[in-house]
């Protein structure tokens, strides 16, 4: 066997991140590598260790957080108004662990210091130290481009295909909006509307000893309807 003692320290680079269940849509997200990040030999050149940390910047307002609390909390104007800033988000992702099954960790940040105290920053400080609700709202800006109403999701989904299934699906309905949207304008068709549907059929008893044993499955379709 090939052997590699050492480090590697990465000055620059990108890293494609793609979703599996949503590999139907063909998506991925690229990010940014941190300088300084490393990936460590100590041996076998396949059981390297991943110490590497990458982000990507978003833009989205915090106000997508807050908006079904901030009567109840009695916020200001001057604080609701700043929460509806569109500003640039940073989705931080960490790889550690080995090489051929890394783990990822995910941090939201805001890249200005305009909404520090606020309690929408308080809101997403609270978030990112609750991995279940950190997962949706990482999927709602990497998928949409914005946070999703933490009330928005289904609470007795499990962590990982719950979040994933609930958002594929909150993309499709995105997508048919802008299409129908083009469509019209195209087309000069006012009322034609487009529908996208998607539905991932989440994986349940996997047995890594027989992994033909199950599916997974994606089912996509499409409509239009137009009124007369």
């Amino acid at each position: 066997d090939m052997t590699l003692t050492g480090n590697y320290i990465i000055e620059e680079g990108k890293y494609n991140f793609a979703i599996k269940q949503l590999e139907v849509f063909n998506y991925k997200k690229q990010f940014t590598i941190n300088s300084g990040s490393v990936i460590k030999w100590s041996g076998n050149i396949y059981d390297a260790e991943l110490d590497v940390k990458a982000y990507t910047t978003v833009k989205a307002r915090l106000y997508d957080l807050i908006m079904n609390e901030y009567e109840r909390v009695g916020l200001t104007a001057t604080e609701i108004s700043d929460a509806q800033v569109i500003q640039p988000i940073n989705v931080n992702l960490n790889m550690v662990g080995a090489l051929s099954k890394p783990e990822l960790k995910f941090n939201i940040g805001v890249v200005e210091s305009r909404s520090f105290g606020s309690y929408a920053y308080q809101k997403l400080q609270r978030i990112n130290n609750d991995e279940r609700e950190l997962l949706n709202q990482v999927t709602g800006l990497l998928l949409l481009n914005q946070f999703i109403p933490p009330e928005g999701f289904n609470s007795s989904a499990s962590l990982s295909a719950g979040a994933i299934t609930n958002m594929s699906e909150m993309l499709a309905t995105v997508a048919s909006s802008q299409i129908s949207n083009l469509a019209n304008k195209v087309l000069g068709v006012e009322d034609l509307y487009i529908g996208l549907s998607y539905k991932n059929y989440a994986l349940s008893g996997y047995n890594p000893m027989n992994p033909s044993g199950f599916t997974n499955r994606n089912e996509a379709g499409v409509i239009s309807r137009k009124n007369f």
